[in-house]
C-alpha cells in the first residue's frame, strides 16, 4: 500500500518541496495579481487629470471607457468597459456620455470625469496579494518587478488582456 506521499509526489515535511512550490506555483499568480493591481494604478494616474485629451486621441483608452456600450449608454454583453468598471473599478459616467455627445457643439470630452472604486475583485486580489507576500517573506523568494513596459502593453491591447 503507497502512503499519502507517494500518491502527491510531495513531501509536505520537507520545508525545500515547500519553497519551490511557492516559486513555481504562487510566484507566478503574484505577478499576475500584481500587474492587475499595477494597471489599476496606472489608469488612476493617466485618467485622474487630462482624460478628454485621451478620450478624443486615444482609441485604447476609449475602448476601456467606451467599449461596448450602446447608443442608449448601457453596456452591452460582454463589454470591455464593463468589464474594466466591474473588475478594476474604473469608470464614466456612459449614460451622460452618450446625452452629451447627442448636443450639437458640445464635446462630451470636455465634461466627462473618470470615477475609480475599489470594486469586489479589486478588493480581493490586494487581499491575496497580501497573503502571498507574506507567503514569499517566507520562503524567502524576492518577488518578481512588473515591469512599466508590461503595463503599457496592457494599455495598448485592451481586449488582448480579457483573453
Amino acid at each position: 500500500m503507497r502512503t499519502y506521499d507517494e500518491v502527491v509526489g510531495f513531501d509536505y515535511t520537507n520545508a525545500e518541496e515547500w519553497r519551490s512550490f511557492v516559486k513555481n506555483q504562487i510566484l507566478p499568480l503574484h505577478k499576475s495579481i500584481s500587474k492587475i493591481v499595477k494597471l489599476r494604478k496606472s489608469l488612476e494616474e493617466l485618467l485622474s487629470n487630462n482624460i478628454s485629451d485621451l478620450i478624443r486621441n486615444n482609441t485604447n483608452i476609449k475602448q476601456i471607457l467606451l467599449g461596448g456600450v450602446d447608443e442608449n449608454g448601457d453596456y452591452k454583453p460582454n463589454s470591455l468597459a464593463r468589464m474594466y468598471m466591474e473588475f478594476l473599478g474604473v469608470s464614466i459616467n456612459t449614460k451622460e456620455w452618450v446625452s452629451l455627445s447627442k448636443q450639437p457643439g458640445i464635446d462630451a470630452a470636455e465634461y466627462i470625469k473618470c470615477k475609480f472604486a475599489d470594486s469586489s475583485f479589486l478588493q480581493f486580489v490586494k487581499e491575496i496579494r497580501e497573503i502571498i507576500d507574506r507567503l514569499l517573506s517566507l520562503a524567502e523568494i524576492s518577488e518578481e518587478e512588473v515591469k512599466d513596459d508590461e503595463i503599457r502593453d496592457m494599455l495598448e491591447n485592451p481586449e488582448k488582456n480579457c483573453e
